[in-house]
């Protein structure tokens, strides 16, 4: 219901209502980050949750096909895990600026700006630490080493099939 909203919205240009808590530069990031985030979920969902009707694929399973296509390079360059950086970045900013304008828009916040200002920090360090945790995952599962920290495969220790 959100996507088909939000491609309403971008296809006739227009806004969801008329007291927008955002400047023109926030709007016109969280369109471009929908339609990106729309395109990144019509490339992920059929390759990993739809790529085998009728078979409920293990955590084990989906990590194993999620490896495969994020490590897969062409010309030298791992397109695909490049693509899920760039998605999740936009997945990430579009969520914060939803919650950030849900938040400004209450009574509470319109009472103080200095409420919003705190909140838009707030809710800008969770998004950014949602992204830099989300990856950390892309790359740890396009090259084996993680960006910081370190990643703990399955304890069993048994190879997916």
């Amino acid at each position: 219901m959100h996507a088909a909203i939000g491609g309403w919205l971008v296809a006739t240009r227009r806004s969801f209502s008329s007291a927008t808590p955002y400047p023109p530069g926030v709007r016109i990031g969280l369109r471009v980050t929908g339609v990106v985030v729309a395109a990144f979920l019509v490339m992920h969902l059929p390759e990993l949750r739809f790529a085998s009707p009728g078979t409920h694929l293990g955590p084990g399973e989906l990590a194993t096909r999620l490896e495969r296509d994020l490590s897969t390079v062409t010309h030298g360059v791992p397109w695909r895990g490049l693509a899920y950086l760039v998605g999740t970045a936009c997945a990430m900013f579009h969520l914060a600026a939803g919650l950030w304008g849900a938040f400004a828009v209450s009574e509470r916040a319109r009472a103080s700006v200095q409420r919003r200002r705190r909140a838009a920090w707030a809710i800008a360090a969770l998004g950014t630490a949602m992204w830099l945790t989300l990856a950390n995952v892309v790359v740890f599962r396009a090259t084996g080493a993680p960006l910081f920290g370190e990643m703990v495969e399955d304890p069993s220790g048994t190879p997916c099939p």
